[in-house]
C-alpha cells in the first residue's frame, strides 16, 4: 500500500502517517516488515521530508497527517474505541484500516 500511494498516487512519504495500536517494534507488530521500502520517522509532531511518519495511536492524539493509514487492528484495538477515534479522525484527506486477519467481527 505505501509503495502504490507513493509511487501511483504521488503521495509525498511525509504526509503519510502509519498508526498501529503497538509501536512498530513490538513483537505483535507483523505488519512492520512493510516498512522496510520507505524511511520511517517515530518524530511524530515535525514531518520529515521523505520520511513516513510511524507510531502509535495514542502518540498521535491531537496530530493530523493528509493521509492516515491504521495498521495491526486486532480485538484489543477494536475493544478500545477511544484508540479507533483517534486514529481514525487524523486524517484530512484518505484513512486507510488495515484490520488483523484474526480480528473478530461483533
Amino acid at each position: 500500500m505505501l509503495k502504490r500511494l507513493i509511487q501511483r498516487e504521488r503521495i509525498t512519504p511525509d504526509r503519510i502517517v502509519v498508526l498501529s495500536p503497538y509501536r512498530h517494534t513490538n513483537q505483535k507488530s507483523t505488519w512492520s516488515s512493510g516498512l522496510t521500502e520507505v524511511s520511517i520517522s517515530t518524530e511524530m509532531q515535525n514531518p520529515i521530508a521523505n520520511c513516513v511518519r510511524v507510531g502509535a495511536i495514542q502518540g498521535f492524539k491531537g496530530l493530523e497527517a493528509d493521509v492516515v493509514i491504521l495498521v495491526g487492528l486486532d480485538n484489543q484495538a477494536i475493544s478500545h474505541p477511544e484508540w479507533l477515534y483517534v486514529g481514525a479522525s487524523r486524517a484530512k484527506v484518505a484513512l486507510y484500516a488495515l484490520f488483523l486477519e484474526s480480528t473478530l467481527t461483533r
